[in-house]
């Protein structure tokens, strides 16, 4: 009885594994599913109309759990700061929180952002906060400018933070766009090995 209690046990642990890890990779499938769709779609594409007929598909890092990390939030009020971009246009932020976590034995903090200009709107999308960073992958195998995640408001104090979900801003792609620069603040020295990639073929 008690071999039988315990083989059906370790059964449910795997079964119980295998559909969060099934989930888990559904999951980034179809957020990177979406933005394929907008870099394929005239109207919502970055891409210049020669590069979009080019397109074949955004370069990832394999999806990988442990950069979905539960990270320690502690809320921030600060002052709205203003956040140099790749123009001369200036982005107006105001500290959110902190996000304490670590990944592979490295400590690592990064600050995320509400938008000003987005706060003044009553949509769905004013609980999305902005989470711009580098990393030492920056400029090698992903773009120099930084990366960008958008989070969700959570509750609580511990908050789920998935690099898998990463993304370039569009100027990346496309020099006529205006995209926030990481602060200082917010520059890794570890290697976060997970979202989009970056090369001059995009």
């Amino acid at each position: 009885m008690v071999r039988l209690i315990l083989v059906l046990f370790i059964l449910f642990t795997s079964a119980a594994s295998f559909a969060q890890d099934a989930l888990f990779e559904m999951g980034v499938a179809s957020f990177r599913a979406e933005k394929e769709a907008v870099f394929k779609d005239p109207e919502k594409s970055p891409l210049t109309a020669k590069d979009r007929k080019n397109f074949n598909g955004l370069p990832y890092y394999p999806a990988k759990e442990e950069y979905r990390v539960y990270a320690a939030f502690k809320r921030v009020k600060g002052s709205v700061i203003e956040m140099p971009t790749t123009t001369d246009r200036i982005a107006r932020y105001r500290p959110y929180g902190e996000l304490n976590f670590e990944i592979d034995g490295k400590r690592g903090s990064l600050t995320v952002y509400e938008s000003v200009a987005m706060g003044l709107q009553k949509e769905p999308e004013e609980e999305l906060l902005f989470l711009p960073f580098t990393d030492a992958t920056s400029g090698l195998e992903t773009y120099g400018g930084g990366r960008y995640v958008d989070i969700k408001k959570q509750d609580g104090e511990e908050w789920v933070l998935d690099f898998n979900l990463a993304y370039n801003p569009y100027c990346a792609y496309n020099g006529k766009y205006s995209c926030p620069i990481p602060p200082p603040d917010n520059r890794l020295e570890m290697r976060i090995e997970a979202g989009v990639k970056y090369d001059s073929k995009h």
